[in-house]
């Protein structure tokens, strides 16, 4: 299935209604302003990455291009970054010449950017450290000269986000303590923005509405001290900020991650923080913090790369907007939100979409996340018991079923049996009555769930009766495939990760999981077109909640492996760990012996009752009591789409990938209008570059 990528219709102003509009783009645009391409052009749909940290207030915005929004909203600046070489001014908005990455598959983004002699590279990401008015929290943006030559760097405030023109005003900096005349300075635009070590060795601003970069590549910025801006200058603005940086030096700014009012600094000074940690510490620990979850090892090396990536923008779902605490003595009010987007005033996350990201949030992440983000879980509930459409229902009742059986602890349900037991006979009036377009085994999920957390709450009869309406829903449930896609704009990414989720669901082959692959970005983000969006979180969710379903269904009955097998997994070894279930934590691993698939599992302590395992991708016929074993299944015939399928004699490889694989050079992007229909160079004939390499990872895994 494609996917949507172009944007069809008229852009929206930043950061919702209240925002400047099409009119103050148009401005920039007439003004010749280095734009990065989702601004410069109407066909190009904005690409994003969040960042900021674990239960912070928002998340910062890091465009494609290394553009960096701390805090989203009309009248907020971003900060770029310009690159002065021996031939010229590189600026990263209009180069081709420019990459990105995750830092070990954190939000910690990583922009390129070549130029003589070698590289300048810039990094983004959330830490938290001392604190300032608006929190604890900022957003560090640093650049590393990797070239073999220096170069002067030049940080520059503009009047625009991601999205489009924001209007804000125009920027100053001062000092940020009397204490040190010759320290640190505080930006602003027109509220407090962030803080630079030290003053610029020279800077620029543009008059009339003018980019500065034409100053500055005139030769023509100032020295000394910032002056102020001309109060008659109508706008819009921007101030470039340059200083020098020596072959291998790196040099930082840092930014306020939440909204700083001025007022707030009338009577106290702000120093610059200098414990914040490095980058490659602040990926570590989002490592750290996914490790207690599930671990899997799949082996599609870019389906693994997507998995890695999204398990450590999770978190980011949850975050906490604290409040000032009405005396010192006080803790602060805070209220927690699950967002699928960075909880700025564009962000308009559905209650619905919520649901879902707690759900994935209690399957992947570590029970402490999901502890604290569950707070907020009984606000989107609505008078008659439901959360929406009763898939919405479904997602939140399996959020708390996922918890307790990842944790083994019911108190959130045991604290909202009311708000429980209102969700249930909203979802039993659902498949009843269901409204159109309703997917009853999403319903059936919902009830199984709710009969799992009546189980763990000692309401037996409750339980059975619940869990035998899940399964008559389910028995009467046809699978019907979703409708094809028609002459009009293909769909959204979350559309297709959509379709790709309620056909595990239902046990079908999904084979638009790896269209939803195709379209992400290279930092594993996507955009949606239909909404403007540049890094929609929603996918994340739904990519996870996938790969989840691709490897095990928690069944009444017991756990089903592999509901269904991708036809290029055939002859490759894939393992699982700690996957959360109601009979227990389970870890199981297929290997291959001769097209004959085995299969090596174990289900946790505290097992009980006696579930039946089975593994209808593998063998429909198999079937395992113990809690522990192995098994040696019936052949499994080549696919027919599989290359091994025209050799007879083909044998499985038997490779197992690991966790989070080198970065893969094939991984399938869109190579744009003017790119030639084959596929990467050296390709072989009768493949393309979204193909996966011939060749095969070596065995590995904790069960060889």
């Amino acid at each position: 299935m494609p996917v949507g990528r172009l944007r069809r219709g008229g852009r929206k102003g930043s950061g919702g209604d209240a925002a400047p509009g099409p009119d103050a783009l148009a401005a920039l645009r007439a003004q010749g302003w280095a734009l990065p391409p989702a601004l410069a052009r109407d066909d190009v749909v904005p690409t994003w990455t969040r960042t900021g940290v674990v239960d912070g207030a928002r998340a910062a915005l890091v465009d494609d291009r290394g553009l960096v929004t701390p805090v989203r909203g009309p009248g907020r600046p971003s900060l770029d970054w310009w690159v002065g070489a021996e031939d010229r001014w590189h600026v990263p908005a209009r180069e081709v010449g420019v990459t990105q990455r995750r830092l070990e598959g954190a939000p910690v983004v990583e922009t390129t950017l070549r130029v003589p002699g070698g590289e300048v590279v810039h990094r983004a990401f959330g830490a938290r450290g001392p604190a300032h008015p608006g929190g604890d929290d900022w957003v560090v943006v640093e650049v590393e000269n990797r070239s073999a030559l220096p170069v002067a760097l030049a940080w520059v405030v503009r009047p625009y986000d991601p999205t489009g023109a924001t209007g804000s005003t125009a920027p100053t900096l001062s000092v940020a303590s009397d204490a040190f005349p010759g320290g640190p300075r505080l930006l602003a635009a027109p509220e407090p923005f962030g803080l630079l070590p030290r003053p610029p060795s020279r800077w620029a601003r543009g008059a009339a509405g003018a980019d500065p970069l034409a100053v500055v590549e005139a030769g023509d910025a100032a020295t000394g001290e910032v002056g102020a801006p001309d109060p008659d200058d109508p706008g819009p603005h921007g101030l470039a900020l340059l200083t020098p940086l020596p072959h291998t030096a790196t040099t930082r700014v840092v930014l306020f991650a939440s909204p700083v009012p001025a007022a707030a600094l009338e009577d106290q000074e702000v120093l610059w923080p200098e414990r914040l940690p490095e980058a490659a510490a602040v990926a570590r620990g989002w490592t750290t913090l996914v490790d207690p979850g599930p671990r899997v090892e799949l082996p599609d090396p870019v389906l693994a790369e997507a998995v890695a990536a999204a398990r450590r923008s999770l978190p980011l779902a949850h975050r906490l907007e604290r409040e000032v605490a009405a005396t010192d003595q006080e803790q602060p009010p805070a209220r927690h939100r699950v967002t699928t987007g960075d909880a700025g005033p564009g962000d308009r996350t559905t209650v619905g979409e919520a649901m879902e990201a707690l759900a994935a949030l209690a399957w992947w992440g570590d029970t402490a996340t999901t502890d604290r983000a569950l707070v907020s879980w009984p606000a989107g509930q609505e008078r008659g018991g439901g959360f929406g459409r009763p898939e919405d229902t479904a997602a939140a009742l399996r959020a708390l079923a996922a918890h307790a059986t990842a944790s083994g602890d019911v108190g959130p349900a045991s604290a909202w049996l009311p708000e429980v037991g209102g969700a249930i006979e909203s979802l039993g009036r659902a498949a009843r009555r269901p409204p159109e377009g309703t997917d009853p085994l999403a319903v059936a999920e919902g009830l199984d769930a709710g009969a799992l957390l009546l189980a763990g709450l000692d309401q037996g009869e409750a339980a059975a009766r619940v869990a035998a309406h899940a399964a008559d829903v389910r028995a009467g449930a046809p699978w019907s495939a979703p409708a094809p896609v028609g002459a009009g704009p293909p769909p959204a990414p979350r559309q297709v990760a959509d379709a790709v989720v309620a056909a595990l669901r239902a046990g079908e082959p999904a084979p638009d999981l790896w269209a939803v692959l195709r379209a992400a970005s290279p930092t594993t983000t996507w955009s949606d077109p239909t909404r403007w969006v540049g890094d929609d979180g929603l996918v994340v969710v739904r990519l996870l909640d996938a790969v989840a379903r691709l490897l095990l269904r928690d069944d009444p009955d017991g756990p089903t492996l592999v509901p269904w097998m991708p036809p290029a997994w055939w002859g490759l070894g894939w393992e699982v760990h700690r996957a959360p279930t109601r009979w227990g934590h389970l870890s199981y691993a297929v290997r291959w012996h001769s097209g004959r698939p085995a299969v090596l599992w174990e289900l946790g302590d505290g097992v009980v009752g006696t579930p039946v395992l089975t593994a209808p991708g593998l063998d429909p016929s198999w079937r395992a009591t113990e809690a522990r074993g192995e098994a040696l299944l019936m052949p499994v015939p080549v696919p027919e789409d599989h290359p091994a399928a025209a050799d007879a004699g083909a044998e499985p490889t038997g490779g197992v990938a690991v966790a989070a694989p080198p970065r893969s050079v094939w991984r399938p992007q869109d190579p744009g209008p003017d790119a030639p229909p084959a596929g990467e160079p050296g390709a072989p004939p009768g493949r393309s570059a979204g193909d996966p390499p011939a060749d095969r990872p070596p065995d590995g895994g904790s069960f060889s």
